[in-house]
C-alpha cells in the first residue's frame, strides 16, 4: 500500500467509522522468507538507528515500529521515513497503523468475504479470485494477499462480485489489557467467605436461590485459560485456540493471564484457599482468540480469529459468552455476535456479554451491537469508575455512553492466577484483577446463575431480568425510564434477579383505566423502555388498582404470558402484587439507544488517546501502562437526553 496522509473508513450497516492514522507507526509486511535478524538489520539500516519500539505481530510476518525520533523520520518526515522502509528488497510493502480508542490496528495481508451459501461457495470465491482459502465458515471466507499492496483495491473488486454481501480488511487489532502497578500487586488473602465484590452484587445469597449450574456452559473468548488450574480444572469440557484453529488443550503464554483470571471469576471453585466464582460448578469452555509475543508487549488479535472463536462457542453449546476484549467494527464480527443472538440455544439465543471498555470514553464495538449485554464498571464503594473516583485507581476509568447496559465491580476482585512459576502473582491466585474486564465476568457468571433457574428463557429475558434486578446506586442521574450512561441500568444484583425470574413475568410501572363497561375496565401499564401490555383483573385487584392509579403510585403486575395482538401485547394471568413492590427498576433494560433499531447513518470519530499500547523492552508483569489524560469526569447528568504439560512451581 502506498504511503497516505489518509484516515481508514468503515462501512458497517448505516454507520460509517473512521480510524484515524498514527503518523509515528508503520506497518512492515516483510517477505516470509527472511528471517528475524535480517528484520531488525533492515529496520536499522532504513531508520538510521533500531526503532525504539517494534512489535512484530503474531501469525504474520508483519511488525508493527515506532518512526518516531529516528534519523529518517527527523529527515523525511512520516511518509518518507515510511517509504524508506518499502524500499528495502527484504520488505514487501508497508501499512499504515490506525487508531480505535485505546489501541492500534493494522491492515493484514488478508480478507473477510461474507457470502449468499444459495448463490456462490468458499471454493467459488476461491476460484474466481485466484485467492488462497485461510479458513472458511458457515457464510464467510478468509482469502489470503501476498501482500497488503492493493489490499482496499482487492477489497472493492470482490465485493461487486455476484454472491458476495460485503468484503472488508481482515484488521488486526493490538491492544493492553489495564495492570495495576507493580506496588500494587497482591497474591490473594484466604479469607473465610465470600469476596467484597460478590456481597456487593448479592451473590451469597442468589447461591442459595440458585438451581444446579452444571447443565450451563460459558465460553470465556480471551488470551487463554489455565486448564490446569485446580480451581478451573473440574470446570473446562473443551477448549478451542482460535489463533491456530487447534482443538488440542491449550496452555496461555506465562503472561496471558487474563483469560485464567476470567474463568475464575465465573466458573472457579476451590476449598483451599476458599474461593467460588459467581457461577462456581458451570462449565466452562476454554477460548483463546489472542495472544502476546513476549512478556510485557501487547495482545494481538484479527476479526476473521474473533469470528472463528464466537462460532466455535456457539457450535459447542455455549448459552453465556464472556468477552473482556474490544476491536474496530466489522462486519464479520457484528455477523457472528448477530448468529449467535438468533441462532445459538436452539433458536433461544446465546447471552452476549462484554465489557464495555476501560478508556473512560465511549463503549467499545462489539458492546455497542444491539443485543448485548455492555457491562461497565463500579468500585467497591459502588460509585461508578472513573480517574478520580475513591479507589485510587487513577489509571483506568470505565467506558461510557447510551449503549451501557448494566454495571458490576471491577476493582480489585480475587481470581485465579496462573499456576506454576509464572502468571501474574508469586502465587496461583491474585486479588488485584480489575476493569469491565473483570466486571464483565462477573454479568456473565450472574446469567448463568439465572439460566440455572429458568433455562427456558430467552437471551433477552435474561438481560431483562439483570436489567430489571438492578441497583440504582450512584449518587443520582437516571432518567425516566432508569438508566443513565455511567451504570446503565444500574449495578448488578444477582438475588433480585434471580428473585424476579422464580416468581415469573413482572412489569413494574404506571398503569391506565380504559373502561369497557361498568363491569369490565381494561388496564394499560407503561413500564418504561418500551415495555408495555394490556390485561384485565379480578374485581378486588382492580379496585385496588384503581386507588394506586389515580394516585400516580407505580405498581408491580406479574403474569403468566404475553400474546401479541393487532392492538397490542395482552398480559394472560395478569394479578396485582403489591404498589412499588420491586422499588423502581424496570424489567424493560434494553441493550441498544432509546427508539431501537439501526442507528442513524452518521460519522464516528473517537479522541486519539495519549497511551501507546506497544513496546519491546522486557517489563515486569505488574508494570504500570501511561494512562490516559486524567481530566476528571462530570457529575451524573440529572437527566439523559438519549433515553497440558506440568506445572513449576512459584517462586
Amino acid at each position: 500500500m502506498a504511503s497516505s496522509p489518509h484516515p481508514l473508513a468503515l462501512r458497517i450497516g448505516r454507520r460509517r467509522f473512521v480510524l484515524q492514522r498514527d503518523p509515528t507507526k508503520c506497518g512492515v509486511v516483510y517477505r516470509r522468507t527472511v528471517a528475524r535478524a535480517a528484520r531488525m538489520s533492515t529496520e536499522k539500516d532504513a531508520l538510521g538507528q533500531p526503532p525504539a519500539r517494534r512489535f512484530e505481530v503474531p501469525g504474520f510476518a508483519m511488525t508493527m515500529l515506532d518512526l518516531d525520533a529516528t534519523p529518517a523520520m527527523t529527515r523525511l518526515g512520516p511518509l518518507g521515513a515510511e517509504d524508506a522502509i518499502r524500499d528495502r528488497p527484504e520488505v514487501a510493502t508497508t501499512t499504515p497503523v490506525f487508531v480505535w480508542g485505546d489501541k492500534r490496528v493494522v491492515l493484514s495481508p488478508q480478507i473477510s468475504v461474507g457470502f449468499d451459501p444459495s448463490r456462490i461457495d468458499a471454493a467459488g470465491i476461491a476460484a474466481v479470485t485466484g485467492l488462497r482459502l485461510v479458513r472458511t465458515g458457515p457464510d464467510y471466507v478468509i482469502l489470503a494477499l501476498e501482500d497488503t499492496a492493493n489490499l482496499l483495491s482487492v477489497v472493492q473488486e470482490i465485493s461487486a462480485l455476484p454472491g458476495v454481501n460485503y468484503a472488508e480488511p481482515d484488521l488486526v487489532t493490538i491492544g493492553r489489557h489495564i495492570r495495576p502497578p507493580a506496588s500494587a500487586a497482591r497474591s490473594f488473602s484466604a479469607e473465610p467467605g465470600p469476596q467484597a465484590a460478590f456481597v456487593n452484587v448479592f451473590a451469597p445469597q442468589a447461591w442459595q436461590a440458585a438451581g444446579s449450574v452444571a447443565g450451563v456452559r460459558i465460553a470465556v473468548l480471551d488470551d487463554g485459560v489455565d486448564i490446569q488450574h485446580p480451581a478451573l480444572a473440574g470446570a473446562v469440557v473443551a477448549s478451542f485456540d482460535a489463533v491456530n484453529g487447534s482443538e488440542q488443550p491449550i496452555e496461555p503464554n506465562g503472561w496471558d493471564y487474563h483469560g485464567t483470571a476470567c474463568a475464575g471469576v465465573m466458573t472457579g471453585l476451590s476449598k483451599q484457599p476458599d474461593f467460588r466464582g459467581i457461577a462456581g460448578g458451570a462449565k466452562l469452555l476454554a477460548v483463546r482468540i489472542a495472544q502476546s509475543p513476549a512478556q510485557g508487549q501487547p495482545w494481538a488479535s484479527s476479526n476473521s480469529i474473533l469470528r472463528s472463536g464466537i462460532d466455535w462457542a456457539v457450535a459447542n453449546g455455549a448459552d453465556v459468552l464472556s468477552n473482556s476484549w474490544g476491536c474496530p467494527p466489522s462486519t464479520i464480527v457484528s455477523d457472528g455476535v448477530r448468529a449467535a443472538r438468533e441462532n445459538g440455544r436452539g433458536g433461544k439465543g446465546v447471552v452476549m456479554v462484554f465489557a464495555a471498555g476501560n478508556s473512560g470514553g465511549p463503549v467499545e464495538f462489539p458492546a455497542t451491537l444491539e443485543g448485548t449485554i455492555a457491562v461497565g464498571a463500579v468500585n467497591l464503594a459502588d460509585e461508578p469508575k472513573t480517574f478520580a473516583s475513591s479507589d485510587g485507581e487513577n489509571w483506568w476509568a470505565s467506558s461510557t455512553g447510551p449503549e451501557l447496559t448494566i454495571a458490576a465491580p471491577g476493582v480489585r476482585v480475587k481470581t485465579t492466577d496462573i499456576t506454576g512459576d509464572i502468571g501474574r502473582s508469586p502465587t496461583d491466585w491474585r486479588d488485584d484483577f480489575n476493569g469491565t474486564s473483570a466486571a464483565c465476568p462477573i454479568v456473565a457468571g450472574a446469567a448463568a446463575l439465572v439460566l440455572s433457574v429458568a433455562p427456558g428463557l430467552t437471551a433477552d429475558e435474561v438481560t431483562r431480568a439483570l436489567t430489571g434486578a438492578a441497583d440504582k446506586v450512584g449518587s443520582g442521574g437516571y432518567d425516566a425510564s432508569g438508566r443513565n450512561d455511567f451504570l446503565g441500568w444500574g449495578r448488578l444484583n444477582v438475588a433480585s434477579a434471580l428473585d424476579r425470574v422464580r416468581a415469573g413475568s413482572r412489569l413494574v410501572g404506571r398503569v391506565t383505566p380504559l373502561l369497557l363497561s361498568n363491569d369490565i375496565r381494561l388496564w394499560f401499564i407503561s413500564a418504561g423502555a418500551g415495555e408495555s401490555g394490556l390485561f384485565v383483573l379480578e374485581k378486588d385487584d382492580a379496585d385496588r388498582l384503581a386507588q394506586l392509579s389515580s394516585a400516580g403510585t407505580d405498581v408491580t403486575i406479574a403474569y403468566d404470558t404475553r400474546v401479541d395482538s393487532p392492538v397490542g401485547s395482552l398480559l394472560q394471568g395478569a394479578r396485582l402484587l403489591t404498589g412499588s413492590s420491586l422499588g423502581s427498576s424496570v424489567i424493560g433494560g434494553s441493550t441498544s439507544a432509546p427508539g431501537g433499531g439501526d442507528p442513524p447513518p452518521d460519522e464516528v470519530h473517537l479522541p486519539r488517546p495519549g497511551e501507546d499500547v506497544f513496546s519491546t523492552h522486557a517489563a515486569g508483569a505488574g508494570e504500570a501502562v501511561a494512562a490516559v489524560p486524567r481530566s476528571t469526569p462530570p457529575p451524573l447528568p440529572q437527566k439523559v437526553a438519549n433515553p497440558i504439560p506440568s506445572r513449576r512451581s512459584k517462586r
